[in-house]
């Protein structure tokens, strides 16, 4: 099992050298890592909901930066977001979450 940190450049890029190290080639990225900060937004610190952007979306854009390059070289690759619900149907003390949404 490879372990990363998709708040870290230095770890997605480690990861991704080491499959591909290990298997060759990347053919599929599911980006699954997320967690969720409840609370009010006014109870709720800037570095709490900056760590969950940088997890939630940073993560994904770091991940997807460090595989693009090399299903491109190989002309194929998928690469599958998960989400959840609660970025679409606005619930009370989950503003941090409801902020995050970047498309629909």
């Amino acid at each position: 099992m490879l372990v990363s940190d998709v708040t870290s450049d230095a770890s997605v890029q480690a990861c991704v050298s080491s499959f591909v190290q290990r298997y060759g080639r990347i053919d599929v990225l599911i980006n699954n890592a997320g967690y969720l900060q409840s609370g009010a937004i006014k109870e709720v610190s800037v570095d709490l909901a900056r760590a969950q952007f940088d997890t939630n979306y940073f993560g994904v854009v770091r991940m997807v930066r460090a595989v693009v390059p090399l299903m491109r070289a190989q002309t194929s690759g998928l690469i599958a977001t998960t989400s959840s619900l609660a970025g679409l149907v606005p619930l009370p003390f989950l503003g941090p979450l409801q902020r995050q949404q970047v498309c629909r």
